[in-house]
């Protein structure tokens, strides 16, 4: 709900849209503070989500790099501005966002061989350029790789995951709503990113309960789960999408891999 020209909001009583009744009443509606900031419009928007089925992991690009998509692609990229998020909680809510410790993700990779096929070389350590590639590599395998790896990682006892045995809760759950080839299933769960550059790296698991909030800021990686949430986000439409959608949805992962 808000007034970007993508789907806005319309007024219950005329019809019209909101950012037309905006444009015709900025000083009573917005204030002259708001206008000198923001140039006249409402500078965020309004989701209610009810969320049944895992949301795309995604990010979104931050204000430089979204102003040079919307320059080079308006067509996808249709706004020059981030897109930072703040998420409430109605009630038990469950998300992907930002990265663990890399102590933690270090030892699950030590600890869990079917992971260690994703480093370069068998190297226990990696530059940011390495990770990147790293990166890619597990958001581009075949269908078969991806599967086999979650096959194996399946049979592991689940006590050599430590307090991570959310992972053999979660891969079914995943599985069932996408595919068992969907590539973010290896990436919420066991993902390595490309800068800052720390060891070795995978998503938080979040569980919030109702009332309480969660900001996910611009160009960091997330995946909502479920739960139904509150979500006021800053004026944009430009997102990356790398999984947890079809296969044609899942674009630009290169830049995904780059951006955050």
């Amino acid at each position: 709900m808000g007034d970007y020209p993508v789907l806005p909001a319309k007024s219950l009583k005329s019809g019209v849209e909101l950012h037309k009744i905006v444009d015709e009443n900025k000083e009573q509606l917005l204030g002259q503070k708001c206008i000198e900031k923001f140039g006249g419009v409402i500078p965020f928007l309004l989701k209610i989500l009810s969320i049944a089925k895992a949301l795309p992991l995604q990010l979104h690009p931050n204000k430089d790099l979204a102003s040079k998509l919307h320059k080079e692609n308006p067509k996808q990229f249709t706004y020059d501005n981030h897109k930072p998020e703040i998420a409430i909680a109605w009630g038990h809510f469950e998300v992907f966002a930002g990265w663990m410790p890399t102590s933690e993700i270090q030892a699950l990779f030590d600890s869990l061989p079917p992971l260690q096929k994703f480093l370069p070389n068998k190297q226990a350590k990696c530059d940011n350029e390495t990770l990147r590639s790293v990166v890619e590599t597990k958001l581009k395998p075949s269908d078969e790789s991806i599967k086999e790896c979650q096959r194996e990682l399946r049979e592991i006892p689940r006590e050599n995951y430590g307090k991570h045995t959310y992972v053999l809760d979660i891969l079914p759950r995943l599985q069932d709503q996408y595919s068992i080839e969907d590539p973010a299933n290896l990436v919420v769960l066991l993902y390595v990113p490309g800068t800052p550059p720390p060891l070795f790296s995978t998503m938080n698991f979040l569980t919030l309960p109702a009332s309480s909030a969660i900001h996910v800021p611009a160009d960091c990686p997330h995946a909502y789960l479920s739960g139904t949430i509150a979500e006021r986000i800053a004026r944009s439409n430009n997102v990356l999408n790398t999984g947890f959608c079809p296969r044609a949805s899942r674009t630009n992962i290169s830049l995904f891999t780059s951006a955050h």
